[in-house]
């Protein structure tokens, strides 16, 4: 029987009215008895908010989601000094979790009625985030109790590392039906069409995010984008590129192609030679993996690389026509960068060089949280110097800081999820294919783009939220599994 959205898959998991009434008239009895110290009242008139915000959770997440891929410079650049602590955008996250504990576990009784090896795998990996999580929070104590970093360095880490980890628990935690899963498409577009909206006002208007000035030649090179804001691109990409081969009526494929031709240019020009690269194979990567998931034969992919080559060759070859300052200004950015890596030996050489020695001299349990990496760097003119820098590989970072327990706790989390997505996604809905393939190969860019970057703060976030959503998708089955706790059918 063809599969339809439904509603009734999971009852609310609102908290009970009595406990809520209590916890309100708590609140509200200890705001009347500190009226006279600020900071507390305002604490307080917080947690009211938090309070009568609650029943939109599931729809903050979503909005958390969308600002965290949209406004990933205002999230990175802008922190908030807080003593020996900066907290960024990314750090309401906290918000979301203590929403997505306290509706589980005063929901009141939770009847699920998706697959029993759905739950049971969902919980797995729940398990394997905090596991990974509760590993971190180790490494954060040796490093401020026994190496005696330094609490902002030591903090800092543990967030981007193990913290907002984290993030993958909310949309599980949260009472996700299936309103807010046709949502998330919206969410991805409106977070993409910013950074698009974005890009063009920075390449028009000759407005770089950052420049970088050659030692040598003192050629200043164009950042169109950030590095977070090249991966939302290249999601939106694969979703728009994804419709085209869904069941959606000609306007709306029409609207999708003009969509993806205006999202190559700004990552054409963003800067980055990584952006370019995954520009060009993300879409194909996601024909492929829609392929696999609609069980379809290989050649079914092979006709549609014609679609898609035309899709991106025509913005490449438009682009020298449209834009040829802006073009001719990346194509010399770019030929600088790359003179001036060979003549030093390739940056990335010299960091993970850096990393991996530090590796070396505590293999199991690493370095610690708050380790500041410093390194030896030979620049274009022959000479050495000391730089003080991340490992720009999030790999190795995890390795070197956490040694190999670290390590082995990520890739098996990360493997866990992969192994569960492939094998769950050729069973899910036929509804829910689209936007989970999008997502699916988003984070396989993102992932892949870790090798050679490391991530902004929102960048962790929204990989993780994506992580996230993407098992909420995969409860839903085109056909029903045996065993209790069925997918709802029509």
């Amino acid at each position: 029987m063809a599969s339809r959205p439904t509603d009734i898959e999971a009852p609310a998991q609102s908290p009970r009215k009595t406990e809520l009434i209590a916890l309100a008239s708590i609140i509200l009895a200890l705001c009347v008895w500190s009226a006279a110290n600020d900071l507390t009242l305002l604490a307080l008139m917080a947690g009211i908010l938090w309070l009568a915000l609650l029943p939109l959770a599931s729809w903050a997440s979503l909005v958390f989601f969308a600002v965290m891929l949209g406004l990933s410079a205002v999230v990175n650049q802008t922190p908030i000094e807080l003593g020996f602590a900066k907290l960024y955008g990314t750090d309401l996250l906290a918000v979301l979790l203590t929403w997505g504990v306290v509706l589980r576990l005063w929901g009141g009784k939770r009847v699920d009625r998706f697959p029993r090896s759905a739950r049971r795998n969902e919980r797995i990996l729940l398990l394997l985030a905090g596991v990974y999580v509760s590993y971190g929070c180790f490494s954060l104590a040796v490093g401020l109790s026994i190496k005696g970093y330094e609490y902002g360095e030591a903090f800092g880490d543990f967030r981007r590392f193990f913290f907002y980890a984290l993030a993958f628990a909310v949309p599980i935690l949260m009472p996700m039906r299936e309103r807010h899963l046709r949502a998330l498409a919206y969410a991805l577009t409106m977070g993409g069409g910013c950074v698009l909206l974005l890009g063009y006002f920075r390449i028009l208007t000759d407005s770089p995010v950052r420049e970088d000035v050659d030692s040598v030649t003192q050629h200043v090179g164009a950042r169109m984008l950030q590095p977070d804001e090249t991966t939302t691109l290249c999601l939106l990409l694969v979703y728009l590129l994804l419709i085209l081969r869904s069941s959606g009526n000609t306007v709306t494929k029409l609207a999708a192609l003009a969509g993806a031709l205006v999202t190559f240019p700004p990552l054409l020009l963003s800067g980055y030679r990584l952006s370019i690269v995954l520009a060009v194979t993300t879409p194909f990567l996601g024909y492929l993996v829609l392929t696999w998931a609609r069980r379809q034969p290989l050649r079914r992919f092979l006709a549609s690389t014609l679609l898609l080559a035309a899709a991106v060759g025509l913005p490449l070859a438009a682009a020298p026509f449209v834009f040829p300052e802006q073009v001719e200004r990346a194509q010399l950015d770019l030929m600088v960068r790359g003179q001036s890596e060979a003549a030093q030996g390739g940056w990335r050489i010299w960091t993970w060089g850096g990393a991996i020695e530090e590796w070396k001299a505590n293999p199991i349990f690493g370095t610690a949280m708050g380790h500041r990496l410093v390194f030896p760097f030979r620049t274009s003119d022959g000479a050495f110097v000391y730089i003080d820098s991340g490992a720009h590989n999030y790999f190795i970072e995890v390795l070197y800081q956490s040694g190999l327990v670290g390590l082995i706790l990520l890739l098996s989390f990360h493997g866990c999820f992969v192994w569960y997505a492939l094998t769950r996604i050729r069973r899910m809905a036929s509804r829910y294919c689209i936007i989970a393939v999008a997502l699916f190969t988003g984070y396989i860019s993102i992932m892949a783009g870790a090798f050679l970057q490391s991530p902004g703060v929102s960048r962790y976030v929204y990989l993780y939220l994506l992580m996230g959503f993407l098992v909420c998708l995969l409860r839903y089955t085109e056909a029903p599994e045996t065993g209790a706790g069925q997918t709802p059918e029509p």
